[in-house]
Order: structure tokens, then C-alpha cells, then sequence
């Protein structure tokens, strides 16, 4: 429907403006932002799931409706076919039960079917959003002259990336021996001031590494993980140095 058109044009639109702000800077990126195409998409993206859901919510009333007006007709039903007969009466009862079942039925359809869509809404705009925050910590970090300056930038964006996460941000030190703890979110302040680069497979592997409780090669300077948790170490790569 039109709902994940938009949500896809809109998609594009975010992947376009990261990918120009990565190969041809902050400029071409800011025109695209600033054609402000992007937010009349997502202004018609919220009417139209507001709409949905405005129509989901009367459709679930009118059936409602239906449901207590059987009720009403098949009470009178019933007191009819008792006055017939008892025949009568087990067969105004199973078509009682029959209708109710299949309108009972009818209206958990459509509880689903609002409840699915208003749920595939919410994560459309929450993975929006989220391209939004990246695409303006890109453009914040573009803007940096100095590597001291991501320990404000990066635990300002960082925990709206990561929701319900917690992390440190480590930068080496001028003799290049330790990475010092620069900044933190989402109350890791515990984690070690200095870390040497050999307690950690993110550096000496050059990517993202991720373990679990028992998993092998589990980086020391993280101490042991707690079952349930995901520890991710990402190094910091800017022109094919680790910051």
C-alpha cells in the first residue's frame, strides 16, 4: 500500500543522504536534506498510518455493534423457540452458539490484524528515526577537528542508536601503548580507565567482534559477561587508522 511505499521512499531517501555524505561530503548531503522532501514524506507517512488506524478503530466498533445486536436478536430467538418447542430450542441454540463463534471469531481477526499493522507502523518509524539519528551523528562528525571531541559527540547519539545498551568510548593516547576511557553511556563507568590493544580481538582484528557467556575468544579488558548479554567491541576507523 501507499504506508510501505513511503516507508521505503523514505529509506531511500536516508541510505541516499549517507551514502553522498560518506563519498562526496557534508554538501551534497545537506542538499538532499534540505529539499525537505523528507519531511513531507514523513508527514504523510504518520497521516496515512494515523488514518489506518482511524479506520482499524471504527471497523472494530461497528463490529462490536453487530456482536451485541445478534446478542439482542438471538435472546428473542431463543424465547420464541422455547414457546415452540423443545426441538426448537436446541436448534435456535446451536445457531445462537454458531453465530456468535464465527462474529467472536470475526472481531479477534481484525484486534490482529489492527494490532499487526500498528505494530509494523511503530517499527517502521523507530528504523526511520534511527537512520535519522545516524545520518546527523555522520553530518556532527564530519564537522569534528579533533579526535578528543568524540567523547561528546558519540555518547549524545550513541544511546539513541543503541537503546537499552551500555558502552564506553576508548581513544588511544598519543604513545599509541593504552586506549584511554574518553566518555561512557548507559551507566558503564565501571569499565577500566586504560585497556592495552592486545586485551582486545576488535583491534587486533580490525572489525566489529561480538561474544556471549562461554563464547571463545572473549576480549579480557571486559571482564566476564553476565548469560543473556552481548558484548561488541567496534574499533574507531577513520582513513584506515584506528582512532
Amino acid at each position: 500500500g501507499e504506508v510501505a511505499r513511503l516507508a521505503r521512499q523514505k529509506l531511500v531517501e536516508l541510505a541516499t543522504t549517507i551514502r553522498l555524505r560518506r563519498d562526496g561530503g557534508f554538501g551534497p548531503a545537506v542538499a538532499v536534506v534540505a529539499h525537505d522532501n523528507g519531511r513531507v514524506t514523513m508527514e504523510r507517512l504518520r497521516t496515512l498510518i494515523g488514518e489506518r488506524l482511524n479506520v482499524l478503530g471504527r471497523q472494530r466498533v461497528v463490529l462490536r455493534d453487530r456482536l451485541n445486536s445478534a446478542l439482542a436478536y438471538n435472546t428473542v430467538l431463543a424465547i420464541i423457540a422455547g414457546l415452540a418447542g423443545a426441538p426448537v430450542i436446541g436448534l435456535s441454540l446451536w445457531v445462537t452458539n454458531r453465530s456468535l463463534r464465527e462474529r467472536a471469531e470475526a472481531v479477534q481477526h481484525a484486534q490482529h490484524l489492527a494490532e499487526a499493522e500498528a505494530e509494523q507502523a511503530r517499527q517502521s518509524q523507530a528504523r526511520n528515526q534511527r537512520l535519522a539519528v545516524a545520518s546527523q551523528m555522520l553530518q556532527t562528525m564530519d564537522s569534528l577537528t579533533r579526535a578528543e571531541e568524540l567523547r561528546d559527540v558519540l555518547p549524545a547519539y550513541l544511546p539513541k542508536l543503541l537503546p537499552d545498551s551500555s558502552g564506553a568510548v576508548y581513544l588511544y593516547r598519543h604513545s599509541r601503548d593504552f586506549l584511554q576511557r574518553v566518555a561512557t553511556w548507559g551507566g558503564a563507568e565501571h569499565q577500566p580507565e586504560l585497556v592495552s590493544p592486545d586485551e582486545c580481538w576488535g583491534l587486533r582484528f580490525g572489525h566489529a567482534h561480538a561474544t556471549r557467556a562461554g563464547d571463545g575468544m572473549h576480549c579480557a579488558h571486559l571482564g566476564e559477561t553476565p548469560p543473556g548479554r552481548t558484548d561488541l567491541c567496534v574499533p574507531l576507523i577513520s582513513q584506515g587508522e584506528v582512532l
